[in-house]
């Protein structure tokens, strides 16, 4: 026990006691008490996290109890209830909220004590244990209680320690606990009594009722100074608009809707009234804040001029991206941009929902990645340590999934991104970017890499396909014409930089074009790359194939090909619409048919090698590239795609035979696993996914994306088939089932 818990509980007459234990046993506890102390209060509780409790007092465990229960008299111990698993949370938050719902009300101060700190980050994730920690102190103040954690310095690295440095609010002091640092979680008097109390924060259950990121917005107002007169005001303000949240919702059927009407009035007072009450309403109950207009309200308010506005916009957000990723995946763009929002409740809130979305769709996260590594380099407390720990887990995912990354980082950085040594790589210099760390890999990997731009933009889903694709304009065949605009990298293949090439005919025009040549260093015959050069050229005569617009052969095989301009398939995965999905891999299987039809395997098909052309008022148009490079790419990596995509004849050409058509029609199905799922049909160690690529099926793509139809299940299920005489026979084929799948679907285009 600690002098400054045996100092808040002086009176143990006038005290509550719950103790969250990870590691000492109830008995201990109750030693140091009565050694100490002598008296207990009236009311002790334990929740005994990890092993079984091996104890006198009374243990409950997390399966059978369901209500509180205080101690049975002043001569036995206090019950106790248990959490076998250490890293559920969730059961820990519950057992914790029966104790204080219980004690709620009898006129005695509650005092929390948990134990420890240490313990808990042995067990999660740095930004999980922090996360809770932030929700346990708002569970806390509800009660108007006080709470101490314990932490060991010497046991934690300087990351960890300076995340909990930096976790204070103005309302928060420090203390010592056993030579330990210790942080005393928010202590606030309070005399409001919420009039339902069932509309109040009950537990951390994911089930049902979950905190919301409340402790943000109504603790951690401004800053980590002691509070001046605008902090009051701030800290009044949120009490306000809370209370007045709970007070306009739960009274009707349709609060959600009443308040989502207010978000676009003339009046900032109302519509931060309304996202606050969303907020509220989100915290309470998982299901209606699925129902949140996320995307069409709620993230453009994101960008309000007012900065209350901005706050509960972006706490509502917060609560869906931790209850339903898949909702807020829709406003990535919007939570992207509030990363560097000048309102620190904002950046909080934002970079949590962020990392919540970025945990279940990494691929549509991946463009936010130095936007996480300039948090990083220069952010300061949550939003740091949250950045920082989404950036490493962000990029090992993408690792993971064959989309290798590497996070560059001098020293000083490099420290707060310790973990896998072969994606954090340090460097002496902040490089050509200037800075103490940016991102390299990834795109430029891909050999299809160089026709495209990076494809940040957010694509209006209610658009639809254009009514007529624009051709591209001829370009003058000579190489000595081009003027060269900015490197765009490397791939396994070829180099490539943008370009301006001229036009025939007289004015002068030019066209953007990516212009690639043959690597000096790739170690692959000159003449076998102009015959594939050749076979691309052979079908570029296909609104959904990229077209080949001059080619040559000195100093090294060398063409220009259309710029992307809307970048590729790989970098808008996980924020594809189902309409826009159903449309994309149509597009693409009629050029695969179409290139088949004339004798051209592609052999290496991917979301990287299918680019986007942008068009003016619909949705950018997908055109393949990279034709007959399959045995090339081969040559230079194995396997010729990343290898979440990899077919089984890649991997073991042996058992499932060597890569032709059929291999064409199961890269098909995996690109448009990827569309429905927003990302591969295997993921995971990449030492790993051949055995699961030979052994095992990948799940559907609705078990990641809940609105996928089943016959899209089946479509690309049954192209993923390991035999290939299992899989549609011809591209044809799939592509006649996918217009009978399309046609059954409440699309808003006709296929």
């Amino acid at each position: 026990m600690t002098a400054a818990v045996f100092d808040e509980l002086a009176r143990p007459v006038e005290r509550n006691l719950l103790v969250v234990s990870y590691r000492r046993s109830p008995d201990v506890w109750l030693r140091q008490w009565r050694t100490n102390v002598g008296e207990l209060p009236p009311e002790v509780g334990f929740v005994h996290v990890g092993e079984t409790t091996r104890s006198s007092a009374t243990a409950v465990s997390s399966e059978t109890s369901s209500t509180a229960r205080s101690r049975p008299s002043a001569d036995t111990a206090p019950f106790v209830k248990t959490v076998s698993d250490p890293t559920d949370l969730a059961s820990v938050g519950v057992r914790a909220s029966e104790y204080l719902d219980t004690w709620d009300g009898n006129g005695r101060r509650t005092v929390v004590c948990f134990d420890s700190l240490t313990a808990l980050l042995e067990t999660v994730a740095l930004d999980r244990a922090f996360r809770f920690l932030h929700l346990f102190a708002g569970r806390i103040e509800s009660v108007d209680g006080r709470g101490y954690y314990l932490l060991h310095p010497s046991l934690h690295d300087q990351q960890s320690l300076s995340a909990s440095a930096n976790s204070r609010t103005p309302s928060w002091t420090s203390t010592r606990l056993d030579e330990t640092d210790c942080q005393v979680l928010p202590k606030v008097r309070r005399n409001r009594r919420c009039t339902n109390p069932c509309r109040d924060y009950h537990s951390f259950s994911s089930e049902r009722h979950r905190v919301p990121v409340k402790e943000h917005l109504s603790i951690r107002v401004t800053s980590v100074q002691p509070m001046d007169g605008r902090d009051s005001d701030d800290r009044e303000r949120a009490d306000r608009l809370r209370e007045q949240a709970r007070e306009r919702w739960g009274t009707v059927d349709d609060d959600a809707d009443v308040a989502a009407s207010r978000l676009d009035s003339d009046d900032p007072e109302e519509r931060a009234a309304a996202t606050w009450t969303l907020a509220e309403i989100a915290a309470d109950d998982p299901d209606r804040s699925r129902r949140l207009p996320v995307e069409s309200e709620l993230a453009p308010l994101l960008d309000d001029d007012d900065r209350w506005v901005r706050r509960g916009a972006s706490w509502a957000l917060a609560t869906v991206a931790d209850q339903h990723p898949q909702r807020a995946r829709t406003a990535l763009s919007a939570v992207t941009e509030s990363l560097t929002d000048e309102d620190p409740l904002v950046r909080e809130n934002s970079v949590l929902a962020f990392a919540d979305v970025a945990r279940e769709y990494p691929h549509a996260a991946e463009p936010a990645l130095g936007r996480l590594a300039d948090l990083v380099a220069d952010g300061d407390g949550l939003v740091r340590r949250v950045a920082a720990e989404t950036l490493r887990r962000l990029v090992t995912r993408l690792d993971e999934d064959g989309f290798p990354e590497t996070i560059e980082a001098t020293p000083d950085v490099a420290e707060i991104l310790t973990g896998d040594a072969d994606l954090v790589a340090v460097t002496d210099e902040s490089g050509g970017s200037g800075r103490p760390i940016r991102i390299r890999g990834g795109a430029t990997d891909d050999e299809a890499a160089g026709d495209r731009s990076g494809g940040d933009d957010e694509v209006d889903e209610s658009l639809g396909p254009p009514d007529s694709i624009p051709s591209v304009p001829a370009v003058l065949p000579e190489r000595g014409g081009f003027e060269r605009l900015t490197d765009l990298g490397e791939g396994p293949l070829t180099n490539a930089t943008k370009a301006r090439a001229p036009t025939p005919g007289e004015g002068g025009r030019h066209v953007v074009v990516a212009l690639r040549t043959l690597r000096p260093d790739a170690g692959i015959d000159p003449s076998r790359v102009e015959t594939a050069i050749r076979a691309w050229s052979g079908v570029d005569d296909h609104a959904h194939v990229a077209p080949i617009l001059a080619r040559g052969a000195t100093p090294r095989p060398w063409f220009a090909t259309e710029f992307m301009d809307g970048g590729s398939l790989r970098d808008h995965l996980g924020s594809v619409g189902l309409d826009r999905a159903v449309w994309y891999a149509h597009c693409v299987t009629t050029a695969v048919c179409h290139a088949h039809a004339r004798g051209v395997v592609h052999g290496a098909l991917r979301p990287g090698a299918v680019g986007l052309s942008r068009t003016l008022g619909a949705w950018p148009v997908p055109k393949v590239g990279d034709w007959g490079f399959g045995d090339l790419l081969g040559e230079l990596r194995d396997p010729p795609v990343p290898p979440g995509y990899a077919a089984p004849e890649h991997v073991a050409p042996e058992a499932f035979g060597r890569p032709d058509p059929a291999t064409d029609v199961y890269l098909l199905g995996a690109l448009c696993y990827a569309l429905f799922a927003g990302r591969p049909p295997f993921a995971g160690d990449t030492g790993e996914l051949p055995r699961q690529i030979r052994e095992a099926d990948p799940e559907p793509p609705s078990a990641h994306v809940e609105d996928v139809p089943e016959a899209i299940d089946e479509l690309v299920g049954r192209a993923l088939t390991k035999e290939k005489r299992a899989r549609f026979e011809t591209a044809e084929d799939f592509r006649r089932e996918l217009e009978v799948v399309a046609r059954d679907l409440p699309l808003s285009f006709d296929v």
